[in-house]
């Protein structure tokens, strides 16, 4: 579908007015084009006709992209993209999810129109997302676990608490399921446990990430395979992220084995 059912509004002063002014609540989405789900769902949730109505009637949706906006990206992510997020005319959260599909969104557009027509919900600032940690009452048996794994953990010649068998493992199995022995280059994640089914996102951030990881297992191991797996990142962003005129490219999508779309940041 080429047109969106959704009237969406930018994020701007004037778009928080008119939640203001209007007594409706913001439906925020966080979205980037290289995101699978974020493609999900706009073509199943956001083309339905039922939800595109009740948002566009109750609600005052705003897009974002998180590439262009990335402190909005870091203050309201839900855990992961798209990220659906209820706020109130002060940018405050009310509820959240990640994808939602339609069935589950109708409920979450009534229960929450509902409940900001009552005030009957409690918000809290974004920085507090992150933040938030459930309390839990330090005992006796909890602090003798703790100093038992800090003494394991120990290097009782040098000293200090290193993980490096920790990082190391996580390195190895990442490089033997995410890494693409064809043309080189980290996928974004997993979508299993054991790492052998990669996601569809190369990222240049992921793998510039992981280009200084393994450049740090290849100094401290002098291990040749680290080094080698930091040449093959160094030679796919080279390769097929570099912008001949000068910076990189955001991120590569691969949808099957012989197309690819391109995004520059």
């Amino acid at each position: 579908m080429d047109k969106d059912k959704i009237n969406w509004f930018e994020w701007n002063g004037d778009s928080f007015e008119k939640s203001r002014s209007e007594n409706k609540p913001i439906l925020l989405n966080l979205t980037a084009v290289w995101c699978h789900w974020c493609h999900v769902i706009k073509v199943t949730t956001y083309s339905d006709d039922e939800v595109a109505a009740v948002i566009n009637r109750e609600f005052v949706p705003i897009k974002v992209c998180i590439d262009q906006r990335p402190d909005i990206r870091d203050r309201y992510n839900m855990g992961g993209f798209p990220s659906t997020v209820f706020l109130d005319s002060d940018g405050n959260i009310i509820a959240g999810e990640t994808y939602v599909p339609p069935g589950r969104m109708k409920a979450m557009l009534n229960t929450i129109r509902s409940l900001y027509d009552k005030k009957d919900f409690k918000v809290n600032k974004p920085e507090q997302v992150q933040e938030e940690k459930p309390s839990v009452e330090l005992n006796e048996g909890m602090a003798r676990e703790i100093l038992v794994s800090i003494e394991d953990n120990q290097d009782s010649y040098y000293g200090g608490f290193g993980l490096l068998d920790m990082a190391l493992k996580a390195l190895d199995w990442m490089h033997g399921g995410i890494y693409d022995l064809i043309e080189g280059g980290f996928f974004r994640y997993s979508v299993t446990q054991d790492w052998k089914t990669p996601h569809y996102e190369k990222m240049l951030d992921t793998n510039a990430g992981l280009l200084r990881n393994y450049i740090k297992a290849f100094s401290i191991t002098n291990n040749e395979k680290y080094k080698k797996i930091a040449e093959g990142i160094i030679e796919y962003v080279n390769k097929n992220l570099k912008n001949e005129d000068g910076g990189f490219y955001g991120h590569r999508l691969v949808f099957n084995d012989d197309f690819f779309l391109y995004s520059c940041l």
